[in-house]
């Protein structure tokens, strides 16, 4: 189908422009097929709100086999699945932005649902699909220092920024929250990632992600360590790794939890449609390299990549936690042998330490594998991966060169619930 313009005359009812989240979702409903998950916006609200106020977005799961016939005319087989795959790791595809025009109906292989909600999904029919130019669709995000100096996670700080790109801001608790025991702990949330630093008292999330066989549908009835760890916190925040939704899924699916935080904090630079969203909008805060200051000898250090290659994996926040000399490491998907090619010099310092725990990045996929950090004997490597078929993951290499490092590997992909595990 020919390339169009957002900006033609055409009627706009029940027309969607939308951007990939993955070329390699499984649905959470229809028995779990593969589908290509989009966020999207109405055509038909996209200008009618200014862009402080927010836009409503929604999640648009296409079933990958009919988006395959549309776009590309190929058939239903495992090339084609393939072929479709690929498109994951390629810059231009991910970036691409479609015009989709659907047609209501109660028995289709496609559905959407507002993004941030716990509506039941709304199926559909494709009427047409078709490539977009997105230079009217992107919207630019405000500078960290605008970001920083408008919302703040503390009382104090000290900021200074090396350039429009860089910039340095030493955040220190609120006395109410400073000080006492902190603690890194990681839940078993499927095909995602989530993990807390917390006290008892103030918490920060890294991650708040889930998939398979952690999805939307039964979300609300499992049995769920999250809510047990956060119900008790009087201060809660968010550290975004990157943009792809298996990092953030439950900030979309959990209202509670979404209105307790305070603040996202999400890598600087330009942000997908659904952080524009009128539901979080206010509460994203752009950063770069921040060091959070928690108790004495304890901080959380977050570095944000200048990756080698500009894929969604690698436009990152890097974590560390440091304990009373023992150091974490929560590096999102950014595989370890990414770090060595990375101009932010302090990412590619940490390939020289030596962990007390380590979050496995990309959920322990064959590139996790190489160039494994160094480790204390006996320290968990945490691999948080579920049941998605497409992926695999664990990968039997990556778990494999972990204990060849002296890590304790702690992987469960079929663990239904949300369950907690500490790991420093």
């Amino acid at each position: 189908m020919d390339s169009v313009q957002p900006n033609e005359q055409v009627s706009e009812d029940n027309l969607f422009y939308c951007k990939v989240d993955t070329f390699r979702a499984s649905k959470d409903y229809l028995q779990g097929g593969l589908c290509i998950r989009f966020v999207g916006i109405e055509a038909k609200n996209k200008k009618s709100k200014g862009e402080d106020e927010g836009i409503e977005t929604f999640i648009i799961d296409i079933d990958l086999w009919k988006f395959a016939e549309l776009l590309y005319n190929r058939p239903p087989n495992r090339d084609t699945r393939n072929f479709i795959y690929r498109f994951e790791d390629d810059f231009e595809q991910s970036n691409q932005w479609y015009a989709l025009r659907i047609k209501p109906r109660h028995h289709e292989l496609n559905y959407f649902y507002p993004t941030f909600s716990e509506n039941p999904p709304s199926f559909f029919e494709i009427k047409d699909i078709s490539k977009v130019d997105s230079r009217d669709l992107e919207s630019q995000p405000p500078s960290p220092v605008v970001s920083f100096m408008q919302k703040s996670l503390v009382s104090s700080g000290d900021w200074f920024q090396e350039s429009n790109s860089a910039a340095q801001f030493t955040l220190c608790l609120e006395d109410t929250y400073f000080g006492g025991n902190f603690v890194l702990e990681s839940f078993h949330v499927g095909q995602g990632m989530c993990s807390i630093v917390h006290n008892g008292t103030w918490g920060v999330l890294l991650d708040m992600g889930a998939g398979k066989p952690v999805v939307r549908p039964r979300y609300p009835t499992l049995n769920n360590d999250l809510h047990t760890v956060t119900d008790t916190l009087k201060s809660l925040h968010l550290i975004i790794s990157h943009f792809d939704s298996d990092h953030w899924r439950i900030l979309a699916w959990d209202r509670k939890l979404r209105t307790k935080i305070k603040n996202i904090y999400v890598p600087s630079g330009v942000r997908p449609p659904a952080f524009n969203d009128k539901s979080i909008k206010n509460k994203i805060v752009e950063i770069s390299d921040t060091v959070i200051n928690l108790a004495a000898n304890t901080s959380l250090r977050i570095y944000r990549s200048a990756p080698s290659k500009p894929d969604s994996n690698g436009q990152c926040l890097v974590t560390t936690f440091h304990k009373s000399g023992k150091i974490a490491l929560a590096p999102g998907d950014y595989a370890y042998q990414r770090f060595a090619t990375d101009s932010n010099t302090s990412i590619s310092n940490l390939l020289s330490e030596t962990y007390s725990a380590v979050i496995v990045p990309h959920h322990g996929d064959y590139a996790s594998s190489k160039s494994i950090v160094d480790c204390a004997p006996d320290s968990p490597a945490f691999f948080s991966a579920g049941t998605h078929q497409g992926y695999n993951h664990p990968t039997i290499e990556s778990v494999d060169e972990h204990r060849a490092k002296k890590f304790h590997a702690i992987e469960n992909r079929t663990e239904e619930n949300i369950v907690r595990k500490l790991l420093m």
